[in-house]
């Protein structure tokens, strides 16, 4: 997943069985257990994960509609 770069820091280090980084080119991603993970919070990363990689047109959009 494509965190924010200070909360992927923070997960690293406070819960680094579960998140860990991950290099993709010239980029740092998370490696997340999902598995570990309960449904609310795999929730919350997806949507954090999504407003990273999209248009800040099309994450605004989505997050005032909710």
């Amino acid at each position: 997943m494509k965190l924010g770069k200070a909360h992927q820091e923070l997960l690293f280090e406070a819960r680094p069985e579960i998140f860990r980084p991950m290099i993709a080119g010239a980029m740092r991603w998370s490696w997340v257990e999902i598995e570990a993970l309960d449904a609310g919070e795999v929730a919350e990363l997806v949507l954090e994960a999504w407003t990273q990689v999209v248009t800040k047109k099309v994450s605004r959009a989505f997050l005032a509609e909710r």
